[in-house]
């Protein structure tokens, strides 16, 4: 309700709070502060304004001496004067009393009673005493009047209700006699004196507002150098910073007891010391290094402008150390430097480790090289070198090889061993221009820096091939590794980094596809390839979705009844445009890609399906991928395969190589059981071509070997090649695994294998490779007429 907000107004002000007359808002635990300053600033005037009132009061008296209302004028001054004289008596008695640093509500109570009671007494004078005398006499009490009122504004300024309180009630008093009197000149007298009135109350108001908030600030200000002066003392004390202050002469005026300990020397030592012998130089490389830091210091200085993180190098007891230094200057109220203050910290442990964090974000942990991203930095420096100077370089991709097979059979530790043997020997190789990183696992690159021709280029190429073509001896163990290189020249090759780099990629892959162990430069035709190569990829990852993918089958026969037992499933691509692909120029790239996974998959699927539609005594194999069978979901592929098409797991065989077994042993072997247990038959594909290594056939649980047809090929001419298959043969019987020959193409391969007890043959003379119904066709023929392939084939 309105009635109570003003009644809540009334008693804040009555309290003292200037919010209510539109001052600041003070916080409780500063206000009684800010009331012990109002308080202070009115028994400032409280003298003043007793005698003014006691003297006031006799000229009243006086005035009134030859009128009727002499005798009302002394009993009103016998009431003015004693109480202004008792007020005098305590302010006298209290001038010497320290100034309390707070006070309560109740003295600003008091204070406005007080006022009350002033503008009472001399409200009352108008009343009693106007227009009982002379026009003399009117204006003698118009003038007290008007005095008292611009006297009490001033002294109670501070304090706002006080002081409305005292102008107020003469204001009051004054205004009823004017209008009391009732002519119009005593009107306008009453109405000038009420304006008078209300300008005096405004400026109290801005007087009290203005003063409460220089107080608060005042007193925050105390608080927050008292912060300061703790803090700086704590910081002094216990931080590892210090504190230095210097005058006009740059000499030594403060010195913090951390500063001291640092300098190894006594406080007073220091103070008058000039502060450029304190940061004394350091006479080496690293001062020459800094030297631009002391020089600007020394400026900052003289020219009086402050500066922050200035980092010094100086000698402490003949240690190098490096300070970072911040100052600004004091001046003095004419405008003149009177010296520096400042802070200062020891930076060198910290200098130190953020330069070995940049040194690592830039450089190869293991080998020390400068990494990826430091090589690609230094690339695009020499490409402005380039535009700036026409200086022309190469860039050099580096690829170790055979690198995978040491830490698959040495470990990581000794392939981490070999890529440090490898860097250090590459490194005595380049010049102080040239920049040599690792930019991967057993990626490196080169700008080789100045090399104005290919030939240039090719001396470091080939000095690096023939470098890492001997062996390595890491771990008592003697590796060859060799390396593959590819040759981006600049400018003719590119003239940005990402063509550079992309180019000499393009080089280095040729190179790895041709014959590793050596280099190639980078030709425009690769990029032509590189298009190529994008297109059938681009082209492979559509061939699934568009049913362009075919199965043919290749017939295998039992060697002693010459009968057909399985086949092969080899697939082909029907591609719109290019015809029919042969696997050899789509399944390279298929691996690289990751797209055999899926590519295999569909294969497992298509060839159970079709083989269920077959007698149940004729088996399906089909060939697995190293990166097929590295990928986790591949068991799963041949479980659901066999449970949609209800194809029995005996009638399924897969075919691996050796090289799956080398790079993935011990997977390799859990799958192989796995596929075991699931009775699905497995072959080891093209023996005799890798490593060939028993201990495969020992560990690994394989049902079948299939001969490699290179050795069938030479089987009638050459003996070397007779007596490993007679070996072969032997050693497949004594294992208890079937053995398959693969290429045979004549009459009298078949009869040679036959005599040595070879359990199955696959070749051109057996059949070649057809579609589904090629193969159903050529069951259905074997069924009909009891002839065997091989007979077919020979007729």
């Amino acid at each position: 309700m309105p009635g109570h907000r003003l009644l809540q107004a009334a008693r804040r002000a009555f309290d003292g709070d200037l919010a209510v007359f539109g001052g600041p808002d003070i916080v409780p635990g500063l206000a009684g502060r800010v009331r012990a300053a109002q308080i202070e600033v009115v028994h400032r005037y409280t003298p003043w304004m007793m005698v003014a009132c006691i003297t006031n009061a006799c000229v009243l008296v006086g005035a009134m001496a030859q009128t009727p209302k002499f005798l009302l004028a002394l009993v009103w001054a016998g009431f003015v004067c004693p109480a202004a004289a008792v007020i005098y008596v305590r302010w006298w008695s209290a001038r010497n009393a320290p100034p309390r640093s707070s006070v309560s509500p109740r003295a600003v109570h008091r204070t406005v009673v007080n006022a009350a009671i002033y503008g009472l007494a001399w409200g009352l004078a108008p009343i009693l005493f106007f227009s009982g005398g002379s026009q003399t006499t009117d204006l003698v009490i118009v003038c007290l009047c008007a005095g008292m009122m611009c006297g009490g504004a001033v002294a109670l300024s501070t304090i706002p209700v006080a002081a409305l309180v005292a102008t107020a009630g003469i204001s009051a008093g004054a205004a009823f006699a004017f209008l009391r009197a009732g002519d119009g000149l005593h009107v306008l007298v009453g109405v000038l004196l009420v304006s008078y009135t209300a300008v005096l109350v405004k400026s109290s108001l801005s007087h009290a507002n203005v003063f409460a908030a220089r107080m608060l600030g005042h007193i925050q200000g105390e608080q927050q150098r008292e912060v300061i002066g703790m803090l700086l003392c704590e910081f002094e004390e216990s931080a590892s910073d210090w504190l230095w202050e210097i005058d006009a002469s740059q000499r030594m005026v403060h010195v913090s007891a951390r500063l001291a300990a640092l300098m190894h020397c006594p406080m007073d030592a220091l103070v008058g010391k000039p502060f450029t012998e304190v940061i004394a130089p350091c006479a080496d490389a690293f001062e020459n290094m800094m030297n631009k830091e002391r020089v600007e210091l020394i400026a900052r200085l003289h020219e009086g402008s402050p500066f922050r993180n200035l980092a010094v190098s100086v000698v402490v007891r003949g240690e190098r150390r490096l300070w970072s230094l911040t100052g600004k200057p004091v001046w003095s109220v004419d405008g003149v430097i009177e010296g520096f203050r400042g802070v200062g910290t020891d930076v060198t442990e910290a200098r130190a480790a953020e330069e070995k964090i940049r040194h690592m974000a830039r450089h190869d942990a293991l080998t020390g090289l400068p990494n990826r991203v430091f090589f690609y930095d230094d690339l695009e420096t020499a490409l402005a070198r380039l535009k700036r100077s026409n200086e022309a370089f190469a860039v050099h991709c580096l690829d170790l090889d055979h690198m995978k097979e040491v830490n698959d059979s040495l470990g990581h530790a000794s392939g981490d061993a070999m890529l440090v043997a490898v860097a250090t020997r590459l490194r005595s190789l380049m010049t102080e221009k040239d920049t040599f990183a690792r930019v991967g696992g057993d990626e490196f690159a080169i700008i080789q820096a100045g090399a104005a021709s290919a030939e240039d280029a090719s001396i470091l190429a080939a000095n690096i091939v023939q470098c890492l073509a001997g062996p390595l001896v890491v771990n008592g163990a003697s590796i060859a590794l060799g390396a593959s290189i590819g040759i981006a020249m600049a400018p003719s090759d590119g003239t940005d980094a990402d063509t550079l780099l992309k180019n000499a990629d393009l080089a280095l892959y040729r190179t790895k596809h041709t014959g590793r162990g050596a280099f190639h430069f980078f030709e425009p035709e690769m990029n032509a390839r590189a298009r190529a190569r994008r297109q059938l990829e681009a082209d492979l990852r559509k061939a699934l979705q568009g049913n362009e993918f075919q199965l043919h089958y290749q017939p295998l026969i039992d060697v002693s009844s010459g009968r057909i037992s399985g086949c092969e499933a080899l697939l082909r691509w029907q591609h719109p445009q290019r015809g029919l692909v042969m696997p050899a120029d789509f399944i390279p790239l298929a691996e690289e890609t990751g797209l055999i996974v899926a590519i295999g998959a569909w294969v497992i699927r298509q060839a159970c399906w079709q083989a269920v539609t077959w007698p149940d005594d004729i088996r399906v194999a089909v060939n697995l991928s190293a990166v097929q069978f590295r990928s986790p979901g591949l068991l799963a592929v041949i479980r659901a395969a066999l449970a949609e098409t209800g194809l029995d797991a005996r009638r399924l065989e897969v075919e691996v190589t050796e090289s799956v077994l080398i790079s993935e042993k011990e997977t390799a072997e859990a799958i192989l059981g796995a596929l075991r247990l699931l009775g699905v038959r497995t072959a080891l594909d093209d023996f005799g071509t890798g490593y060939s290594s028993l201990s495969y056939l020992r560990q690994m649980p394989f049902d079948k070997i299939k001969i490699d047809r290179s050795f069938i090929n030479d089987l009638m001419t050459q003996p070397d090649c007779a007596a490993i298959v007679h070996a072969l043969i032997g050693l497949a019987g004594s294992l208890r695994m079937s053995i398959t020959a693969e290429g045979v193409e004549t009459h009298e391969q078949l009869t040679h294998l036959r005599e040595k007890g070879c359990g199955e043959a696959q070749g051109f003379l057996i059949g070649r490779p057809g579609p589904a119904a090629q193969f159903a066709a050529l069951i259905n023929a074997q069924s009909g007429t009891g002839g065997s392939a091989a007979e077919r084939a020979a007729a």
